[in-house]
């Protein structure tokens, strides 16, 4: 999170750091949709990041050696790839690998999205919680000044009105 200063009597703006697949999905997110996807007849399912490291997979470790094929769908995140949702399985069925595909990665994108934007609004949050206590003590600072140099003033006048 970057903010930039301004007037005290401006709200800082936030702006969220380049995230990746990785910091914006969770494997609690993730496999359970995988395994479900499974569920379809695909035999494999897995989301790999942009750098091709498999996050999250379920179903078989290894392609059969019977010629199994793959569909793969990009995944983005606010306009820039972050990496694939990719299916396998029966080469006789590329019509179920290209819908569980496009099905899995159209999900993924709307968690991954949902999940930014709480990650985003949670740190405006908790910068506009920060700023408005430091807000909140600067004045307290100044009414503290301002009832002690009443207090310096005070004392004298009560004090000449003591005396006469």
């Amino acid at each position: 999170m970057v903010a930039s200063s301004g007037p005290p009597d401006r709200l800082r703006y936030v702006v969220g750091a380049e995230r990746r697949l990785k910091d914006v999905l969770s494997a609690q997110d993730v496999v359970p949709l995988l395994r479900e996807a499974l569920k379809t007849g695909v035999r494999r399912a897995a989301v790999v990041d942009d750098d091709g490291e498999t996050l999250w997979s379920s179903g078989e470790e290894h392609p059969a050696a019977s010629g199994e094929v793959s569909e793969s769908r990009p995944l983005h995140l606010e306009g820039e790839p972050v990496g694939i949702v990719r299916v396998g399985g029966d080469p006789a069925k590329p019509e179920l690998l290209r819908a569980v595909a496009g099905f899995l990665g159209g999900a993924l994108a709307v968690l991954a999205a949902a999940n930014l934007k709480r990650m985003l609004t949670t740190a405006l949050h908790t910068t506009v919680v920060s700023q408005s206590y430091e807000e909140l003590l600067a004045a307290h600072r100044d009414l503290q000044a301002s009832q002690s140099r009443y207090r310096d003033l005070a004392e004298p006048l009560e004090k000449r009105v003591d005396d006469q």
